[in-house]
């Protein structure tokens, strides 16, 4: 069996419900029961249900009192089940027909809640759940693993970029043997971080603050330069919706939409804004399934900060919040580095001229990437699109043999007069070309010959890569 990109999501996905909705939909199915002529199979699957909601209940009275931020709690799940047969012999088990045979409408909101509990009940075995309280709120969340197993006695081959053999290991309990492949030479594309401010999500959602980024990204886009329509902007689903309106005119997309994806291929200017980090207790349920759901110690559930280093070579030393259990660190790196590396990848930029701007503080490490801070890249590509100018005025002097200011702005290097007039005289001073008319000859064959070299359009190459005539 092929599987073509990480499958860890479908394997393995934690489900929250708001133990205020489930308690709803408890007294929901319980006037339900009261109020319609059900079957004693519908009858049963109701008594079912308010069983296990109320088993949850008790398990939640803890969280409740005690005001922990998470607390781990396990339902015996088969023990419910067997129960349930042998006191009620018209218990036939628990689906969603018992609702959808009923004909309510008002009972669809609610067909996710039973899925959920139908999987709780059904799968027969111990399950752990977390209990999440929010103080913000006051609200308590109830989270648990939903978990599918590949397929037994076959061969199952996983094609991704980061799919991690550590994760499938302790999922699977199979043998997992990696196949890596070596980094491909991206000499054409230029990969940039920056890290010289505070990227987090929630400095995004502030509007002042994103303004000032995005004014930025602009100022280095006309830098390169590059039209909106040809620049893709990747970033949190959040900020992507409370900016849509300011992103319009840019092709736009957000962390987790974008995994395996094929069609960023024709965008050539790329910024990856923020990281994808997502709510703490992903990275819990994360770890829950990979120790084999046996609750963690509490001990373990703490964000630390530490110091990274983020190159030998140079000095850039950066503070971030890490799991120190090992098992936590790992669901980290799945949420976060992974898909940032698949929005990185959607750039496609091992295979043409691609600009890569990677916007977070979070470390990525990838053959030839630079670290620049925003204001200095800014001044580096305005002097670098000053001297891809120059080269392009050099090679159609080259051509032609004379140059002119209206020959400048018909070859659509500078779209005034004015400015190609001046860095023509500039040139003309530099290069001692001869002024005959309106018009500047160079009389130096060598120099003509060397002209030619010159790029005639896009971005300037440094001496030493100029290609032969």
């Amino acid at each position: 069996i092929i599987i073509d990109e990480d499958p860890l999501k479908r394997l393995c996905h934690s489900v929250s419900m708001p133990k205020s909705e489930l308690d709803k939909f408890g007294r929901v199915i319980r006037r339900f029961a009261e109020e319609k002529d059900l079957s004693p199979s519908q009858q049963a699957a109701a008594e079912a249900v308010l069983r296990l909601i109320d088993r949850i209940s008790i398990n939640s009275r803890k969280a409740y009192e005690s005001r922990k931020k998470f607390i781990f709690s396990v339902l015996d799940s088969e023990k419910i089940y067997s129960r349930l047969q042998a006191e009620n012999p018209d218990f036939k088990g628990l689906n969603i027909a018992f609702i959808k045979d009923t004909g309510e409408k008002r009972f669809f909101e609610f067909t996710s809640f039973l899925h959920h509990l139908c999987y709780l009940l059904t799968s027969k075995k111990k399950i752990t759940l977390l209990f999440e309280y929010r103080e913000s709120s006051g609200e308590l969340f109830c989270h648990f693993n939903y978990r599918h197993s590949l397929p037994e006695g076959k061969t199952v081959i996983i094609l991704s970029a980061t799919a991690r053999k550590e994760v499938y290991e302790k999922l699977t309990k199979r043998e997992v043997v990696m196949h890596k492949l070596p980094w491909i030479n991206h000499k054409k594309s230029e990969i940039y971080q920056i890290m010289d401010g505070n990227y987090a999500k929630q400095t995004l959602l502030n509007e002042k603050q994103f303004d000032k980024i995005l004014s930025r990204m602009e100022k280095l886009r006309k830098k390169l330069p590059y039209s909106k329509d040809q620049t893709t902007v990747i970033l949190h689903k959040e900020i992507e919706e409370k900016y849509s309106e300011k992103l319009k005119d840019y092709n736009h997309a957000h962390f987790g939409a974008v995994r395996g994806s094929t069609n960023f291929e024709k965008f050539e200017l790329f910024y990856i804004v923020g990281s994808p980090k997502v709510r703490e207790e992903s990275y819990l349920m994360l770890a829950l399934a990979l120790n084999d759901d046996d609750p963690l110690d509490d001990e373990k559930i703490k964000f630390e900060k530490e110091k990274v280093l983020i190159e030998k070579e140079d000095v850039w030393m950066i503070e971030l919040y890490r799991y120190k259990d090992p098992l936590l660190d790992l669901a980290y790196k799945v949420h976060v580095i992974d898909e940032l590396f698949q929005a990185i990848g959607r750039s496609r930029y091992v295979s043409g001229k691609k600009f890569v701007y990677i916007i977070t503080n979070e470390p990525v490490f990838i053959p030839g990437i630079k670290r620049c801070h925003f204001k200095d890249e800014i001044g580096k590509k305005e002097q670098d699109r000053v001297k891809m100018k120059k080269n392009q005025i050099l090679h159609l002097m080259g051509e032609k043999g004379e140059l002119s200011t209206k020959m400048i702005v018909e070859a659509g290097i500078y779209r005034s007069n004015k400015t190609a007039s001046v860095y023509a005289k500039e040139l003309a001073e530099i290069e001692g070309w001869e002024r005959i008319g309106r018009k500047y000859a160079c009389n130096d064959p060598e120099k003509i010959k060397y002209y030619q070299t010159l790029p005639a359009s896009g971005y300037y190459l440094p001496d030493e890569q100029i290609p032969p005539s």
